[in-house]
């Protein structure tokens, strides 16, 4: 997965690259979410 988002990073422009940053970062954010409830999930 950072494989990709670097490839993305490396064709676009500044204004893309914090895109992309931006995305990774959203997507870093939803995963510990996700993670977090279904470990609340699990353990009720």
């Amino acid at each position: 997965m950072g494989s990709l988002m670097l490839s993305f990073w490396f064709k676009e422009q500044s204004a893309g690259r914090r895109r992309v940053i931006i995305i990774g970062l959203a997507m870093l954010l939803a995963a510990v979410i996700i993670n977090q409830l279904a470990q609340h999930l699990m353990a009720g």
